[in-house]
C-alpha cells in the first residue's frame, strides 16, 4: 500500500470536522512501529480515545516524508493543515 497524506472530512456524531490524515508508517516518530492511521483535526482539540470515527479522504496532499526531527515534522503538519484549510474553504465558497 502506498503511504498517503490526505486532507479529509471527519465525521463524529454526524458533525463533520476538517483535518489531515497520514496513512502508513511513521518514519520520523517511530520507524519500527507498524503502519497506522493518524488524524489531526484542524482548529479543534478533543479527546477521541475509544470513539469510532468515519474518515472521508478528500484530496491527496503529498507523499510521506522522513524529517530530521519531530519539530520539523510538526512544522510540515502545520503547512499541510494550512493547505487543507485553503482547499476546504474554496470548496465551501466555490
Amino acid at each position: 500500500a502506498q503511504d498517503l497524506l490526505f486532507q479529509l472530512l471527519q465525521v463524529l456524531r454526524d458533525v463533520a470536522f476538517a483535518g489531515v490524515m497520514n496513512l502508513g508508517p511513521q518514519p520520523t516518530a517511530d520507524p519500527a512501529a507498524p503502519s497506522a492511521v493518524e488524524v489531526h483535526l484542524l482548529d479543534r482539540t478533543m479527546t477521541l480515545n475509544g470513539l469510532e470515527l468515519e474518515v472521508e479522504p478528500v484530496r491527496f496532499l503529498r507523499s510521506q516524508q522522513t524529517f530530521q526531527d519531530l519539530d520539523h515534522l510538526s512544522a510540515q503538519i502545520g503547512k499541510d493543515a494550512q493547505q487543507a484549510r485553503q482547499v476546504l474553504l474554496s470548496q465551501v465558497v466555490g
